[in-house]
């Protein structure tokens, strides 16, 4: 291996003669020394170059596969938050009621909207899992989405597969089949070619 090809710089102090090379860590490059090219109209099209609708398909893509991803696990933990939600609007209740009416008022409003956002989402939920809490539908979707999350990751590139990866540790915060399935990015990773890379 050459000094130009390993990861810490190096430079040749001097050879002795009997093929030994004697090697120092070369001197940081400060960066005001460094040359970065000038900003130019030129520059920035030449790194924008192929990036136009393409770069804005894979933006659309990795836009869904996140924002699944997110629904999927806000729906799946919802009855905690509900919980906490409703339990906090009963004593935002029982405060306002000796307060007047129109804090009254302001509480019932604020109630029965929540009430409804509460029931839509509850009825969402249940058409995305297929299935009430700790049924056996649910369980099956939900491997399902797993499945699916690990292939969009593995779509995705190398970037988000090292991020699947990290979340595959990550059982206090997703689902089992979640965890199981992420974990297979561990070993189970399709070869990708340099051009993928990056």
């Amino acid at each position: 291996m050459t000094s130009n090809q390993a990861l810490v710089k190096t430079q040749e102090i001097n050879g002795n003669g009997n093929g030994n090379r004697l090697l120092a860590l070369a001197p940081p490059v400060r960066r005001d020394q460094a040359k970065t090219p000038e900003l130019t109209e030129e520059y920035v099209d030449q790194l924008l170059a192929g990036r136009g609708l393409r770069g804005w398909f894979r933006a659309a893509r990795v836009a869904r596969v996140l924002g699944l991803f997110s629904l999927y696990l806000f729906l799946d933990t919802y009855d905690i938050r509900a919980d906490f939600n409703r339990r906090a609007a009963a004593r935002l209740r029982e405060k306002a009621r000796g307060l007047g009416r129109v804090v009254s008022l302001k509480a019932w409003v604020r109630d029965s909207l929540y009430l409804a956002l509460d029931r839509f989402i509850r009825l969402l939920r249940y058409a995305i899992f297929r299935g009430a809490e700790g049924s056996a539908r649910k369980e099956a979707r939900l491997a399902k989405q797993a499945v699916w999350m690990c292939e969009s990751l593995i779509d995705l590139g190398p970037t988000f597969i090292k991020i699947g990866q990290a979340l595959g540790t990550r059982a206090d915060l997703l689902p089992l089949a979640y965890v199981t399935e992420l974990a297979t990015l561990q070993d189970q990773v399709p070869p990708f070619s340099t051009e993928e890379r990056g």
